[in-house]
Order: C-alpha cells, then structure tokens, then sequence
C-alpha cells in the first residue's frame, strides 16, 4: 500500500514538473549592466576542468572497516560520480590508509603540482559499526479475535561515519570539508540466534556507499562548471542573464543555478588583500539554450546585491527525486 501511494505521489508531481521555465526574449529588453569588481581572465571564460586525484577514504586502523575495504568502497564511489559528472578530470586513483600522511609528503605535492594537478580528494572512516539482533516469535490477536504471529527473525545493521576532504596543491591547503554518516538495515527470518551472520562485509560495504553518497553531491557543487553573465535583460520587474555555458557543459532546462560576484576582501591591519565570492542570487535556466550558452531567469537577488557583467552563475546538483524515494521505499 506505501508503495502505490508513493508511486501516486510521483505521477502527480511528474504533471508539475518542467513548468516556469519558458521565456519569449523577444519581450525582454537589454540592460545598462554595470561590470564586475573582477573580470574573468580568458583561461577562466575558456573553462577549463579542474585536474583530480581520488584517493581511497582511510580505515582508520578500525577493524570492522578494515575488512570490508570500506575506505576503497568510498573512493571508488566518489570516483565513479564525479567521473560520470563529467564536470572534473579524474587523473588516477591513490591507494592510501591515511590522507594525511600522504599529503604531508612535500615531494609528493610538488611532483603532482608539476603535473598539472589541481587538488587531492581523500578522507577518513572516523567510525564503523555492525550489529545483529535476534527476535523472538510475537503473537497478538486483534478485535475479531484473529491470531497474528510474527515469525522469530534476525536483524541487522551497519553504520560508517567520517570526513571527506578536498586539498588544493601544491600548497595542500584544506578548502573543503564534507562530513558522511549513513546506516543500512537488513534482515531475515531465523528459528535461533546461532543463525546469525556474526559479520557480514556486503552489509558494511554498503554502509560505505550510503556514506559516500553524503559527499557526492557537495563535490559535485564544488566543482561545477562558472558561466560568466554576458548580458542583462529586463522585462518590467523580471530579469534574465545570459551565461557562457551550455548544454555542452551539463547545464538543462529548469536546473537551479546561484549566481555569485568576487569581491576583494582587505585586512585593515595587515593591508593584505584577497579575493572572495559572494553570493548575489538565484536561478533557473530557460528554454533558451544552446552548447555554449544559456539564459538565467533571475528568481532572487540577495539583499543590497547587484547582478553584473562578468560575474557568475555555478548549476546546483541535488539528489534526485527519485533517488530519495526508492531511499525511502528501501
């Protein structure tokens, strides 16, 4: 019966899906945009993919991972999306018990830097868990006087929880840190607790995967591709952008995308200057795109925010909607 409703809840927001993205840019007139703080430079407008490296998540010396290869399990689960993505280029794997022994090489880091890579993706099983129960028969009677009898029954669960880490080279700066947690369940009928699977490796490997998938979406944010603004356009109180992105880059009708502008931030005391991103608004992309660009519809700009020339937009990836529902159904 959950299944049925479920399945009926999809069919109804299928029917809604794909609405308030079609624009006319016929009734859209062009604006007297102001330019960016900083401009992209030619390599950033070219843009270039960032060059990876995944590493196996480390076990953390904990026995239950350890045996599962569930640090493997993590890595090769990031590896395989962000290949699929196909927003970075994934330059090989690294086998390694522990991220940051490996970091602290410096020869290591230079050597990679040399090559032409960007940034080391690695991490650490802070925690692993495997437990088994064993239930008894139940017996309950209902109003009109029916036996119910639930068989004796063994259940069973696995919890992996940690960190996964990006590091830009050659300075193996940390610039982004992603906690994973997840827990499976599965179970099966038993006349005794002798029949129980004392360890069962699938089970914490799939732990692992659920884990991994904390972070997939995250690096996937943080590696999407820039669209620079190239035009404003107006239609009394709507706004719309055109960006230098396209189908070619991953980008689809109706995908949220957010805007942001760099500002250069000053330290008032040491008069070091650096430069940040700042987030200006949010978006959807249009009906009208094409390889290499796209039109933003402009659904929000943040408070005292400015869109301008030369700033940016980056797609936002999320879990699947019906990715969440076979979660659930599972």
């Amino acid at each position: 019966m959950r299944k049925k409703l479920l399945l009926s809840s999809i069919s109804s927001l299928i029917i809604l899906t794909g609405c308030g993205s079609s624009i006319n840019l016929n009734k859209y007139s062009p604006t007297n945009a102001p330019k960016a703080q900083a401009m992209p430079s030619k390599a950033e407008l070219a843009g270039k993919k960032a060059n990876v490296i995944v590493m196996d998540a480390g076990n953390n010396n904990i026995a239950i991972a350890k045996k599962a290869e569930a640090g493997n399990t993590i890595g090769t689960k990031i590896n395989g999306a962000l290949a699929a993505s196909n927003e970075v280029n994934i330059i090989q794997r690294l086998k390694s018990t522990n991220l940051e022994d490996e970091v602290k090489r410096a020869e290591l880091a230079k050597t990679l830097g040399t090559k032409g890579v960007n940034y080391i993706i690695g991490g650490k099983i802070a925690n692993a868990t495997y437990n088994w129960t064993f239930h008894e028969e139940s017996r309950w009677t209902d109003k009109k006087g029916r036996v119910h009898i639930t068989p004796p029954s063994i259940s069973y669960e696995s919890c992996i929880s940690g960190n996964i880490k990006v590091l830009s080279l050659p300075n193996l700066n940390i610039v982004k840190t992603i906690p994973i947690d997840a827990c499976v369940h599965d179970s099966e009928d038993a006349r005794s607790p002798s029949q129980a699977r004392r360890y069962d490796a699938s089970l914490v490997r799939r732990a692992a995967m659920e884990a991994a998938d904390d972070a997939t979406y995250p690096l996937k944010n943080f590696f999407a591709p820039k669209g620079y603004i190239e035009e404003i356009r107006r239609n009394g109180d709507d706004l719309i952008a055109e960006v230098t992105i396209g189908t070619k880059n991953g980008l689809k009708t109706g995908q949220d995308v957010i805007f942001y502008t760099l500002k250069t931030i000053t330290n008032k005391l040491s008069g070091k200057s650096h430069k940040e991103a700042v987030k200006t608004g949010e978006g959807t992309v249009s009906n009208q795109i094409g390889n290499d660009y796209a039109w933003i519809i402009v659904n929000n700009i943040e408070d005292g925010a400015t869109l301008h020339i030369g700033d940016y937009i980056k797609p936002v990836s999320k879990e699947g909607f019906f990715t969440k529902i076979i979660k659930a159904v599972n």
